[in-house]
């Protein structure tokens, strides 16, 4: 399964600072509880992760199917190695992760159920 980026900026209302909305983490954060619920390989994703995206780690504390868990982390896994070989090498905004029923905690950046695609947004 392919994780593609989407270029198109979705344009909503501008998002709080970190102080206003502390579902995300600021860049190159990545909350304690995280360890307990992630495997080391995917602990060194998340910090890779961190460290251009603002992320919000809730979606970790919900049951994820293994179906979902292995799409979530194959996008994960590409954005890295795009990170790793300085294709993305400035901050990329907030990222949030969609359910499995494909609705989000909020609007900003999502991994849709049915789609591959990561749809952005900065702030």
């Amino acid at each position: 399964m392919a994780c593609e980026q989407n270029e198109d900026w979705v344009v909503n209302e501008p998002m709080q600072s970190f102080e206003e909305n502390p579902e995300y983490a600021p860049l190159n954060t990545i909350p304690d509880w995280v360890s307990e619920k992630v495997t080391p390989k995917e602990y060194e994703l998340w910090r890779t992760m961190s460290s251009r995206y603002e992320i919000n780690y809730s979606f970790l504390k919900k049951d994820i199917s293994e179906k979902r868990k292995k799409e979530i982390y194959d996008c994960i896994n590409n954005i890295c190695e795009r990170i790793e070989k300085g294709q993305i090498n400035k901050y990329e905004g907030f990222l949030n992760i969609a359910d499995e029923d494909g609705t989000t905690l909020s609007d900003s950046q999502y991994f849709g159920q049915n789609s591959n695609k990561i749809t952005r947004r900065r702030s």
